[in-house]
């Protein structure tokens, strides 16, 4: 379920995929007038759908919308700036052939000439980074991985909740004794934020957002508020903890270490103050902001990464 505009990008990378004629792909939109699609889509693929999602304030709302309507045993999510390799489909397919509730790919930073990008990339997605080895994991990327259907079925009116930025899918999957895989045989291209200004406004707003969900949904009490924005200074030395391991473990570690660290630390401490924010004040506006940058990240890439991205079909896979 592509977000926001791209579609003929990703629907190519897609069209490319080696079990492609096993796939049914489903378009989530608040619009399908403005929608136009390839009449040959169907061709490519053993089902194609418009879905009519209303209005769509979150991308978590639209991909449970997507769920809702998919009929196919697994379902997957796809999104305008993660371009899957060409078998990344059939690798997914293959693992969902044990008991694992999802499974995920390995990704790649699409755009590395950038230390904002690699930022964003290690603050969004460092677990997954290749290398990586294979095995249970305790989360997924949110676009680009693939589950059995019948569980986020099962989750009803609280499936958006459950797809929110703040983890709560994989604990609750977890807590009910299913297991994530990651596969890293599946490859995604994925393209980041490169501008700075663009790359911590979005911190703030994902922190914000995390902060607030995480809160409303475990029913915090304002005493536990009030010591997680006093504890707040905090938060970016424990992100650092978690990411500096992930960028010794790439292959780019003498190359990035420690030109990262400048713009690495001020993202750490702008989404700092957004989850600050968010547990004081709620989610505001923060998901609204959040699909604006998602809907169309080419505003908020650098001129030479923008022409990194519209070259990215020439390539027959992201390695």
């Amino acid at each position: 379920m592509p977000e926001g505009g791209e579609l003929p990008r990703t629907i190519e990378h897609l069209r490319r995929q080696t079990v492609k004629d096993k796939l049914e792909v489903l378009f989530v939109t608040s619009n399908p007038r403005v929608l136009t699609l390839d009449e040959t889509l169907a061709d490519d693929f053993c089902r194609v759908q418009v879905v009519d999602a209303g209005r769509i304030d979150s991308r978590a709302q639209a991909m449970a919308e997507g769920v809702r309507q998919a009929s196919a045993p697994l379902v997957g999510f796809v999104g305008n700036h993660s371009y899957p390799n060409h078998d990344w489909a059939e690798k997914l397919i293959a693992a969902h052939e044990s008991a694992w509730a999802g499974v995920g790919p390995a990704e790649l930073n699409a755009n590395p000439d950038s230390m904002i990008s690699w930022s964003h990339f290690f603050m969004g997605h460092g677990r997954w980074i290749f290398p990586v080895e294979n095995g249970v994991i305790d989360i997924l990327p949110a676009t680009s991985s693939v589950y059995k259907h019948p569980l986020l079925i099962d989750y009803g009116p609280e499936l958006a909740t459950m797809l929110e930025r703040d983890g709560a899918l994989p604990r609750d999957l977890k807590s009910k004794g299913y297991d994530l895989f990651l596969e890293p045989d599946a490859k995604v291209l994925h393209f980041n934020v490169s501008l700075a200004d663009s790359f911590l406004r979005f911190r703030f707003w994902v922190g914000r957002a995390y902060g607030a969900s995480r809160a409303s949904r475990e029913k915090w009490s304002p005493v536990r508020r009030a010591l997680y924005i006093f504890g707040s200074p905090l938060i970016p030395l424990i992100h650092l903890r978690l990411i500096l391991p992930w960028i010794r473990r790439c292959d780019r570690e003498y190359q990035l270490l420690p030109r990262i660290l400048p713009a690495l630390v001020a993202g750490l401490f702008a989404h700092a103050a957004g989850e600050v924010v968010g547990y004081a004040a709620g989610m505001g506006t923060a998901r609204q902001q959040i699909l604006s940058f998602e809907s169309d990240i080419d505003r908020h890439m650098t001129v030479h990464d923008r022409e990194i991205k519209a070259g990215a079909l020439s390539r027959n896979d992201v390695i």
